[in-house]
């Protein structure tokens, strides 16, 4: 599988990224820290699994997702928010989000198994 993380560059990340390189069945892991970077890699990639963090660099979240599944439908993009209200995150499912993670934790969780 190939998994790519779109989120500021952190010790947390890179850790997690780490772990998940060494898997067997993770092919790829792919991280860009803006919204350029990130729709390049994508395209490169083409990945199964999108985690879009909290803290881009350089351009939105929305950016990156409006169209984004134009290009390769079947990825199954997961969004850290911090935001709880239903009215933010209906426009992301809008753009193409079908997931939401409350916090960076949950972005470990969501790949345990792959990382133990």
């Amino acid at each position: 599988m190939r998994i790519l993380i779109i989120d500021a560059p952190s010790s947390s990340l890179t850790g997690m990224v780490f772990s998940l390189s060494k898997n067997s069945e993770v092919e790829k892991v792919g991280i860009a820290p803006d919204t350029s970077a990130a729709i390049a890699l994508y395209k490169e990639m083409r990945p199964e699994y999108v985690v879009l963090g909290m803290a881009l660099s350089v351009g939105s979240r929305l950016d990156f997702l409006n169209g984004i599944k134009k290009w390769h439908p079947v990825s199954f993009i997961a969004v850290v928010v911090n935001d709880h209200s239903w009215n933010n995150r209906e426009m992301y499912v809008k753009a193409g989000a079908d997931f939401f993670i409350d916090s960076v934790s949950e972005i470990e969780s969501l790949f345990s198994p792959l990382v133990n």
